[in-house]
């Protein structure tokens, strides 16, 4: 399948003045900047580990500061990361933030005390991140934002969430006004304390309601992780025995409402029930192929995201490529009849 990704300079749709306007305030999906698209002092500074590149050259280090390490797609992004900065010979470095501002905002200044050559970072609080990469550009290191785009940085990882929450909108749906006679009872597991939930929850609302009008949205509630997504599926589903849709702001949550349901008693391939998801995890395209109640996850490629956290800063240090670098990817509606689902899969098994 061609590669969606594209890489310059200036990506189309995209704008060239990194200050004029943000393309995705924080999020992960996925997870997808796909652009192309902290750490502590010391010994704490390696936190996350290195890559295991010990041999990397002086100057040929990246440090990758994702706040949220408990979710898949940060196992699938530092897989794919680690796999390119093994093929250009970089060392990465990761931060364990916990999800915690303070801890990001140390751990990434720590980074910059430290002059570390290239950082990539994707800020909690993107206002918070600015002045810290104003300094670290100052003093000639390459910032990279990861899913938010920054004045004070020289590239970006972006991925569009308006997008992908139009993209899982529009397969429910289809599933809804095809399968159950355009009526359902829907749970809605968004984000909006971070904003690229916000984002896709944006695209999911401006098209979901409308084109599935006799649809009724029971309950819209914030979660994260699968475990948040369990419970809240379990009591939505103890008090609405009848909801039947549940569209998640990541591939965790849906996750967890899928053994919610499991675990009430539904089949896994009960014909009237539909789970949705975003970011194209591993384990969701898995579960996605089992062709059951879990019937979609709106995926960027994960591995070239990954790929992209290492090229795009890689790229401005080897100077072969000039600030602003941005990259994106387009999101795909990824289900059981999908050709990209087997495609996807594959770059686990390569």
């Amino acid at each position: 399948m061609p590669n969606r990704i594209q890489q310059s300079g200036i990506v189309s749709g995209l704008t060239t003045d990194l200050s004029r306007r943000s393309f995705l305030r924080a999020a992960g999906a996925v997870g997808a900047a796909v652009a192309v698209p902290s750490v502590l002092a010391a010994c704490s500074s390696n936190s996350g580990g290195a890559s295991g590149n010990s041999d990397a050259p002086k100057g040929k280090i990246i440090g990758f500061d994702f706040p949220f390490t408990t979710i898949a797609v940060y196992g699938n992004l530092k897989k794919f990361a680690e796999e390119r900065a093994k093929e250009r010979g970089y060392e990465m470095r990761y931060t364990n933030d916990n999800g915690d501002l303070a801890k990001q905002t140390s751990g990434v200044s720590a980074w910059v005390a430290q002059q570390l050559p290239a950082i990539v970072a994707f800020p909690l609080e993107p206002t918070a991140m600015e002045s810290i990469g104003k300094r670290a550009r100052e003093q000639g290191q390459i910032f990279v934002s990861y899913s938010v785009q920054l004045k004070n940085s020289d590239g970006a990882v972006l991925f569009p969430g308006v997008d992908s929450g139009k993209v899982l909108g529009k397969n429910a749906s289809d599933f809804v006004n095809q399968k159950l006679d355009g009526k359902a009872k829907v749970l809605i597991l968004g984000n909006d304390s971070l904003d690229v939930g916000k984002q896709r929850n944006q695209g999911l609302m401006s098209v979901f309601p409308q084109a599935a009008p006799g649809a009724k949205i029971v309950s819209t509630q914030n979660a994260t992780t699968r475990a948040e997504g369990l419970s809240i599926t379990s009591q939505v589903l103890s008090a609405n025995p009848d909801v039947n849709v549940v569209l998640g702001y990541d591939d965790d949550v849906a996750l967890g409402a899928y053994q919610a349901f499991l675990q009430h008693g539904i089949a896994p391939d009960a014909p009237n029930v539909y789970i949705g998801s975003q970011d194209g995890t591993q384990e969701s395209l898995q579960t996605v192929a089992k062709n059951g109640i879990y019937r979609c996850t709106v995926a960027v490629r994960i591995r070239d995201i990954g790929h992209a956290i290492v090229d795009v800063p890689a790229d401005l240090l080897e100077k072969k490529a000039t600030a602003p670098k941005v990259a994106s990817i387009a999101p795909v509606a990824i289900t059981a009849g999908s050709p990209e689902l087997a495609d996807y899969l594959s770059d686990y098994t390569r």
